[in-house]
């Protein structure tokens, strides 16, 4: 997989940032988890949907701004 960023951010937007790739494999690890979970409980599953959303300050990330931890 590529990671990128957004041209905004000087990348060239060829692939998910590093961020949006973590939420993406925390969601398919929940739903391993449900469906497995489900599966050893004789539970049936018609349809899973997992919807995450992230807040990422750009104080933070940038560093421009001591009144956000770093990375925030």
């Amino acid at each position: 997989m590529q990671y990128d960023y957004p041209n905004q951010f000087s990348g060239q937007g060829r692939g998910p940032t590093v961020c949006e790739a973590c939420m993406g494999a925390l969601g398919t690890c929940l739903t391993e988890t449900i469906v497995e979970y489900a599966i050893s409980r004789g539970i049936k599953i018609d349809t899973i949907d997992i919807n995450l959303e992230g807040d990422l300050d750009m104080r933070g990330w940038t560093g421009i701004s001591n009144d956000v931890r770093l990375g925030a």
